[in-house]
């Protein structure tokens, strides 16, 4: 750990940003040695000019943020107040997560003037009439949540995360329930986010870093006997055994010795071939420089127990330049003194000292629809039907498509009986102008709002184009008034087809509240 220290210094002397390094790990243990080894420094070091700073796959888990499990035992006591389980879970997050207090028993934590039990008792009756998002809202003002600074990104991700269930759903029962599945949502960090990675070696596959360190480039060959390895052999004509097709034994050395040897040879091989796949991974992810860390074993009666032997044996056994014997240490290339990239130092950063929280009372529902103030319902259920029915036709690419399509209206907009008969009216309004009915046939290759790059680097979306032979229509869909821009808009259109090569194209405007088809 401190030759991993030293190379991270040496590494930011060269010029490098703490985002160009990536360390990579075989197992959780292992990040949490050297997050630690790493904090350690940091905080004993004074006046240093060197940073530390890093991030790791586990620490951006929500299920790993002591607020949201604060949150979650609170609506777990809520649930049921008389459940002593809850109370107890609720107790221990609030002072060991939040409050940093060494664990005690539950009696302990009971007796102290600092309990959550009480507001929460206390508020209750009102929070459960509360829909899922108010409810949480109030958790977060009633207990200060909103303050912890280093737990701002993990509570915004977690009101991200209750706003997506509450799109389907409002209770905190089954929310508690989803969360089950869903825990392992983890909050987004941008690349440009000044912090080293610590990743295991298998979540690193098919990315990339300027500067790889392997710190612990140790693990064994074969596998490990911590886990239990099972291995299911074909009995064959093995009596007694050959009554089952297949049995399963525990994968060790004595089974080299069995009836089933052959398998317990091959079980050896693949697990060997496994351990050098991951080697292969590990050295490839580097783009610039790569740091491989081991200690050999020289208890080891195996040449080959782990992958630090094998290393080892190969670069002393070959002579090959850039070994050093004295020091058991290999470089190959030249010496960083400065990358051959360019520092980044225009990046800034600005950290939120705390969510924005405020009573439901307080809130203002704002709707503002189609970019103006609606101020009659005529005028208002006029517009609503407009842009239910462009989206409708927008989806529908050919006739036998229209049921599906109205069913997924009808649950995405949330429509009655009576609005569903108003919607199908002027749809089929529409299917009796002449001409449009003949645009949804099985005849044409359609193409509903595909993106169009022209030649200047502009992006056209028209809404719907249908194709046949060396034949185009372009069709654009308006709730509004008839317009000149609308019919510019189409011309465009028609010229960028014209352009790509179709010989006969033809434009029109279909204006859905007016029911008119307008050609251009």
């Amino acid at each position: 750990l401190e030759r991993l220290i030293e190379t991270i210094e040496s590494l930011q002397d060269s010029n490098f940003n703490l985002r160009d390094i990536a360390i990579l790990i075989r197992n959780k243990y292992d990040g949490k040695r050297i997050t630690d080894a790493l904090m350690l420094h940091e905080t004993t070091t004074e006046q240093s000019k060197y940073k530390y700073d890093i991030i790791s796959n586990e620490s951006l888990f929500l299920k790993n943020s002591s607020v949201v499990n604060f949150i979650i035992c609170a609506l777990r006591t809520l649930s049921n107040f008389e459940e002593p389980v809850y109370q107890s879970e609720l107790l221990y997050a609030w002072h060991v997560y939040l409050k940093n207090q060494t664990p005690q028993p539950i009696a302990y934590f009971l007796e102290k003037e600092d309990n959550p039990l009480s507001p929460l008792k206390e508020q209750g009756d009102s929070l459960k009439v509360l829909n899922l998002v108010d409810q949480v809202e109030s958790l977060i003002r009633l207990f200060g949540l909103n303050e912890e600074k280093d737990q701002v990104a993990y509570l915004l991700a977690f009101q991200d995360a209750i706003l997506d269930f509450s799109q389907k759903e409002n209770s905190g029962t089954g929310f508690l329930l989803w969360w089950e599945d869903n825990k392992d949502r983890a909050i987004q960090v941008s690349d440009e986010m000044e912090a080293m990675r610590l990743m295991t070696i298998h979540k690193s596959k098919g990315l990339q870093f300027k500067v790889v360190i392997i710190p612990f480039c140790n693990w064994k060959m074969d596998h490990s006997p911590i886990h239990e390895n099972i291995v299911w052999c074909d009995t064959g004509d093995q009596e007694p055994f050959s009554q089952l097709p297949y049995v399963p034994l525990k994968y060790k050395k004595d089974m080299g010795k069995s009836l089933f040897s052959a398998n317990y040879w091959d079980e050896r091989v693949k697990a060997y071939v496994d351990s050098l796949n991951l080697l292969y991974v590990a050295f490839t992810r580097a783009e610039e420089a790569l740091y491989v860390m081991s200690e050999v074993d020289e208890k080891s009666t195996n040449g080959l127990a782990g992958v630090n032997d094998l290393l080892f044996n190969y670069f002393s056994s070959q002579e090959m330049d850039g070994w050093s014997s004295e020091e058991d240490h290999f470089r190959f290339g030249e010496n960083l003194t400065y990358s051959v990239y360019e520092r980044n130092d225009k990046v800034k950063e600005f950290s939120l000292k705390e969510v924005i929280s405020n009573p439901w009372q307080e809130r203002e529902d704002l709707s503002i629809r189609s970019g103006q103030f609606i101020r009659n319902e005529e005028v208002l259920e006029r517009i609503n039907e407009g842009l239910i029915v462009h989206t409708i036709l927008s989806k529908v690419v050919l006739r036998k498509d229209f049921e599906k399509v109205l069913k997924s209206a009808e649950v995405e907009f949330g429509l009655g009986e009576d609005e569903m008969d108003q919607i199908k009216g002027k749809l089929r309004s529409i299917f009796s102008i002449q001409g449009v009915n003949d645009w949804f046939s099985d005849d044409w290759e359609v193409k509903s709002e595909m993106s169009i790059i022209t030649e200047t680097g502009h992006i056209k979306i028209p809404d719907r184009v249908m194709i046949k032979d060396e034949k185009a229509i372009v069709v654009d869909y308006k709730t509004g008034e008839e317009n000149d821009r609308n019919r510019k808009q189409v011309a465009a259109y028609k010229a960028i087809l014209k352009d790509m090569g179709y010989e006969q194209v033809e434009g029109y405007l279909l204006y859905i509240n007016l029911n008119k088809v307008v050609e251009v």
